[in-house]
């Protein structure tokens, strides 16, 4: 490597010189590189020249007059970087045994004058909250010169940032520069009801897709039960048509059986005109077959309760046989009978069956029986295990029974009771 002389500082310190031959290979590569990257960093125009070729000797050459070193000086210590600078010349400056000037690098000789920091530089600056919150780069105009100024994250009104030495003077000072922060209050303020108004605003859209949720939710829930109302509705209405049309059938069936009633001397009432017993009606109550009616007679327990007179007697036990019978859907009628030269009468039960027609029952006391009721006749009764429906209205059958069940007479030259009147209670 080339012995050269390699001017540093100004002519105030005599102009140095010296022959920087043994100084120069001593510089290690570290060095070299460390320089290089503080004058990269500092953004030293003259580093642009030395390219891909920076070495050790023009990392000196490159500070080749007073000028050059006072900008690395203000760089460096704006930079907070000054003591690297000094750390890394000083190492190599040129001492009394390599036949050069004792003193070595120091930044505050110049070629100027000595550099001192005169005075602090108050500058007010406002700023709104959120740069405030976040930290913001600015660039400001102190006394003519433009600065990029770093306000940090976190500041608050009253905040001072201080700028080390980041303004020199005419006159040659550095001057601080002490950045009196004030965080806007209207625009903090504004800021504040920003964020309340896209909170609220916020809580609004969320409270109105719940609300369309639930709407929805609810539109469903009601869809399905109208569909449910509606398919029960027609279910009704199709049992509704089918008891009007059963309805008018026994209605029919009904007038045809009075009209034979009538016709065999008997009175026809309705069942809320006996003021012996309260019975209840079944109004889509239907007229049974025999068999049927035998089936519900077998089920019926009515027979086994005691006979108490004047308390639970024939009245009641046809009451019982009625009610029990309607709620099964069977028709059923209670039957007052009268007889001649007597006081006391008795009731029993009458059914329609449609294919023996009128048939007498009568349940007062064990077992169940099947009268003969008929006008100038005695009144007879069979157990039902004895009886075929075929005997009915057979006359001949009734007086001829050697066995049969009969109500005692109280009148003489009655040795039976017999019928002077029959009213049936439908």
């Amino acid at each position: 490597m080339k012995n050269k002389f390699y001017r540093l500082f100004s002519s105030e310190i005599g102009k140095i010189s010296w022959d920087f031959g043994e100084h120069l290979s001593k510089i290690s590569q570290s060095d070299v590189t460390k320089f290089e990257q503080i004058l990269k960093d500092l953004d030293i125009p003259q580093y642009q020249s030395f390219g891909e070729q920076f070495t050790a000797e023009n990392m000196a050459e490159g500070l080749y007059d007073a000028d050059k070193l006072a900008e690395l000086t203000e760089k460096a210590t704006k930079a907070g970087r000054i003591d690297e600078v000094n750390e890394i010349l000083n190492k190599y400056s040129p001492t009394k045994e390599t036949g050069g000037t004792a003193a070595k690098y120091n930044p505050k000789v110049t070629k100027t004058k000595e550099r001192k920091v005169k005075k602090a530089v108050t500058q007010k600056l406002t700023i709104s909250p959120s740069d405030a919150a976040n930290g913001i780069k600015k660039l400001l105009t102190i006394s003519g010169k433009q600065l990029e100024v770093i306000i940090p994250a976190g500041v608050k009104t009253g905040t001072v940032v201080k700028l080390s030495g980041a303004i020199q003077t005419p006159d040659g000072y550095l001057n601080d520069i002490l950045l009196h922060i004030r965080v806007s209050r209207k625009q903090r303020e504004k800021a504040a009801i920003n964020k309340a108004l896209l909170f609220f605003l916020c809580l609004g859209v969320i409270g109105a897709v719940i609300y369309s949720f639930v709407v929805i939710a609810n539109r469903n829930t009601l869809r399905t039960e109208l569909e449910s109302v509606r398919t029960d509705l027609a279910k009704t209405q199709l049992e509704l048509n089918s008891t009007k049309q059963t309805l008018s059938a026994t209605q029919k069936e009904l007038s045809v059986a009075n009209e034979t009633l009538k016709g065999l001397g008997i009175t026809i009432s309705s069942s809320n005109k006996n003021t012996d017993i309260v019975l209840n009606d079944n109004p889509i109550a239907t007229n049974p077959t025999f068999n049927q009616l035998m089936t519900f007679l077998a089920q019926d327990k009515t027979e086994n309760h005691a006979y108490i007179a004047d308390v639970y007697d024939c009245s009641q036990y046809s009451r019982d046989v009625h009610n029990n019978a309607e709620v099964k859907g069977i028709r059923t009628a209670v039957v007052q009978v009268s007889f001649r030269n007597q006081s006391k009468g008795h009731e029993l039960n009458a059914f329609i069956t449609t294919d023996h027609g009128l048939v007498y029952i009568d349940c007062t006391r064990q077992p169940d029986k099947i009268d003969r009721v008929e006008i100038n006749k005695t009144l007879r009764a069979v157990a039902l295990k004895d009886f075929q429906p075929k005997n009915i209205r057979n006359n001949y059958f009734w007086d001829t029974l050697r066995v049969y069940y009969s109500l005692d007479s109280i009148s003489e030259g009655e040795p039976e009771s017999v019928v002077s009147d029959i009213t049936i209670f439908w």
